[in-house]
């Protein structure tokens, strides 16, 4: 996992996401949506953002 973000292009912080009342996920990059997540691909997507204690590991 040391050769992720190299350059630090994720302290920008360019990917969110956005959950609605029907459990959908829409991932969007820079503000765009790139990818939406139903069922079960939503529900996994969902657990790892939930587990995830830090946005970015310290270098």
């Amino acid at each position: 996992m040391d050769n992720i973000d190299k350059r630090n292009r994720l302290d920008e912080q360019p990917f969110s996401y956005r959950l609605t009342k029907n459990d959908i996920v829409f991932i969007e990059y820079y503000g765009k949506q790139v990818k939406t997540l139903k069922g079960k691909d939503g529900e996994k997507f969902l657990k790892k953002m939930n587990a995830a204690e830090n946005e970015k590991p310290p270098n």
